[in-house]
């Protein structure tokens, strides 16, 4: 009788259990069913986790660069990074301060706007990825993670105004690399398996990240806690860290206010009347979307599902709506006022000394421009010479720039400086440019103008210091070493293309001590247009310019024979021919028969305008009316701008 040997293996599947070898075939034939094909194919994966977070990368590029280059220009013109230690120093007294710092590095990119923005795109991706892993969101929920990138584009592309009156150092760059470093610390503590260390690593980053990032190393505690949200002892770790060090650190820092002590670094818009609330949602929702991805049920698989199951479709659907939502949310964030962005445009053209350039940029509006367009237009006629031949052929009909919230904007602090330079009034240009840098921060922009407003008022020392600021940043070293190179020399300092006539300007003006009143066209109106001076053809011109702007009859005359005289043997420009003609028709005083006045341009031209807007009148229109219908044939006149441009509130 043959024994079963010890040892000797037998098949454990005994009695109506499947045989290995049987139930591997069989396991091979259910999964070649019919029914098995009705699985989500893996090509779902690479849509929802490559294909739609490229997608996102490259309208995300479309939208900053296409729409926004002007704006990201912006930013690092009027951002400031010097690579010295008491520039660091300055910037890290305060927790959070280290962000605000590299926030002020990285935005140096945005001098070229599109290696800015493909930098910002890259940490977007980066943030994705790390959220996928960090709150382990399975492959169908992927997009779920492209919303705080989302957020981030939206905060950036839709700041408007705020932009101008940001006390946020390094805003835009800065808080892309606070959520970073947020969901960086989530995904170092999601991964640690020992609990211990765990909760180690959250005490550590609460403490670190507290001092160098601010409430992005709380809000990143926090969502460590509701991962491991059965453990009492991570929550009663995140709680003590939440509370305790906030207070440490208010109690360290005599600049902290207590209650901005948990939101150390968040990006507050804010000034003595109103806050920016559009933005604090953007990251109130930046935060409610971590704390939610930390315990929302999201780490199934695409295998989990089948095509015909409720779930699949429910997660389809999810996905698509989220994706439709983050663009257009996008789109509704994204500031696309055009005369928002022509008014950088035309302000970096005349930083640039780019005069026909603005004047393209005012030709093509398709909407009534603002007052700072009209006064960066007017500053390019002046250098070119066209005050008296073209003022009037572009739009005077000005509008209010468009805000959303009730902020109230103000030329002194969106181009004062610069502005006030063009026409030599460095005294208000270094008092305006010292005032924002105060109360805003100081920036490239500012420390240019007040480098250039130095110069050509002769205070050499005061220029060199301002130079060797900008010597040590990024993008202008070259631009201040140009300047230093003419610095101490007025003669070369009036040989720049761009310094001439300013210098001309401020050479021919009297030493007077006044005050604008914060209001910078009303008094450049009323300073030039009340000026008189015989010395300087190109100063003339400009008080006869500003003298036709402020529509007084009595200040005209005296300048337009002053000018006259001093261009006897030259034409005179068509618009001072229009304004001495109606003025000569409207008043007695002056007898007018004996100018030469252009027969068609003038005398007949203005025949006919008489005639078509007293018909019209004669048809009930109103004066507004009249000026709408009129405009398309005679707005490029005198006359138009003389009767219909009215009530054209400057700001």
């Amino acid at each position: 009788m043959n024994k079963k040997k010890k040892g000797t293996f037998y098949p454990k599947n005994q009695g109506t259990d499947i045989p290995t070898q049987q139930k591997t075939k069989q396991q091979v034939a259910v999964s070649s069913s019919p029914n098995s094909q009705k699985t989500f194919p893996k090509g779902m994966f690479w849509l929802t986790s490559v294909l739609i977070p490229l997608a996102f990368a490259a309208f995300a590029f479309y939208v900053l660069v296409a729409l926004n280059s002007e704006v990201l220009y912006c930013y690092q013109e009027r951002s400031l990074f010097v690579t010295d230690s008491s520039f660091f120093d300055m910037h890290t007294t305060l927790p959070g301060g280290l962000l605000g710092w590299l926030g002020c590095y990285f935005i140096q990119y945005f001098n070229t706007p599109w290696v800015g923005a493909l930098i910002m795109v890259l940490m977007w991706l980066a943030i994705y990825f790390i959220s996928t892993k960090a709150f382990r969101i399975g492959s169908p929920f992927h997009p779920l993670a492209l919303i705080i990138p989302t957020i981030l584009l939206c905060s950036v592309v839709g700041l408007g105004y705020w932009i101008y009156y940001s006390k946020v150092t390094g805003y835009a760059f800065a808080e892309t690399i606070g959520t970073l470093m947020m969901v960086s610390a989530i995904w170092a503590g999601s991964a640690v398996k020992n609990r211990w260390f765990c909760i180690g690593w959250m005490v550590v980053w609460s403490i670190l990240g507290y001092i160098a990032f601010g409430w992005y190393a709380l809000l990143a505690t926090l969502c460590i806690a509701l991962l491991n949200l059965k453990s009492w002892m991570h929550w009663a770790v995140a709680a003590a860290c939440i509370i305790v060090i906030p207070l440490v650190a208010y109690n360290c820092c005599t600049k902290m206010v207590l209650s901005h002590s948990w939101i150390a670094a968040f990006p507050l818009f804010q000034n003595d009347i109103i806050t920016n609330t559009r933005i604090i949602w953007m990251f109130a929702g930046l935060a409610v979307t971590a704390l939610a991805l930390s315990v929302a049920p999201v780490s199934s698989k695409w295998t989990d599902f089948t095509k015909k199951s409720r779930n699949g479709l429910l997660v389809c659907a999810l996905v698509l709506v989220s994706c439709i939502g983050m663009a257009y949310g996008t789109f509704q964030a994204n500031i696309d006022d055009f005369n928002f962005h022509s008014e950088m445009r035309m302000y970096r053209a005349i930083d640039e000394a780019r005069w026909q350039d603005v004047l393209d940029e005012a030709a093509v509006a398709p909407v009534h421009p603002t007052r700072e367009q009209v006064m960066l237009r007017n500053i390019a006629l002046m250098n070119l010479g066209k005050f008296g031949s073209s003022m009037f052929h572009y739009d005077n009909k000005s509008i209010p720039p468009v805000v959303y919230d009730s902020l109230h904007v103000h030329m002194v602090q969106t181009n004062g400086p610069l502005t006030y330079m063009n026409y030599a009034r460095t005294n208000f240009a270094t008092r305006w440019c010292i005032e924002n840098g105060v109360e805003y921060g100081f920036c490239n922009d500012g420390y240019k103008v007040l480098i250039r407003s130095a110069l050509v008022s002769g205070e050499y020392d005061l220029a060199q210091k301002y130079i060797n600021i900008l010597k040590h940043t990024k993008n202008y070293r070259a631009w201040a070493e140009r300047y230093e190179a003419v610095n101490g020399d007025s003669v070369k300092i009036a040989e720049l293309p761009e310094m001439k006539n300013i210098c001309e300007l401020h050479n021919n003006f009297k030493s007077i001590l006044d005050g604008d009143e914060g209001l910078l066209e009303m008094y450049l109106l009323n300073y030039f247009s009340n000026t008189q001076n015989k010395n300087s053809k190109f100063l003339n011109e400009l008080t006869l310019a500003f003298a036709l702007i402020s529509k007084d009859i009595q200040l005209f005359w005296p300048k337009f024979f002053l000018y006259a005289t001093l261009h006897e043997d030259e034409m005179m420009p068509i618009h001072y021919q229009e304004a001495a003609y109606l003025y000569g028709n409207l008043e007695q005083g002056v007898d007018i028969s004996n100018m030469p006045f252009d027969q068609s341009l003038i005398i007949d031209r203005y025949r006919r305008f008489q005639e078509v807007s007293q018909s019209y009148l004669r048809q009930g229109m109103q004066v507004e009316e009249v000026g709408d219908a009129m405009q398309s044939t005679f707005g490029d006149t005198f006359w138009w701008f003389y009767f219909f441009a009215r009530n054209q509130r400057s700001y």
